[in-house]
């Protein structure tokens, strides 16, 4: 079973390539964009993968 430090990686890596830091008219905005992308994409990622993970462990054995 994988640990949750992939989720973290993502999640913080995939952020970067959401959020273009030139869009927004301060820090705290670009920062607050990276978040709310940040928690998508680590949301997204744990909820396909866990299941996966589990539905491939059961069919395996």
């Amino acid at each position: 079973m994988l640990d949750y430090w992939d989720v973290l990686v993502v999640a913080l890596v995939g952020g970067l390539f959401c959020v273009n830091p030139r869009r927004y008219s301060s820090l705290y905005r670009a920062l607050g964009a990276y978040a709310l992308c940040a928690l998508a994409v680590g949301t997204g990622y744990l909820f396909v993968t866990r299941p996966a993970g589990d539905w491939i462990a059961g069919v395996l054995g």
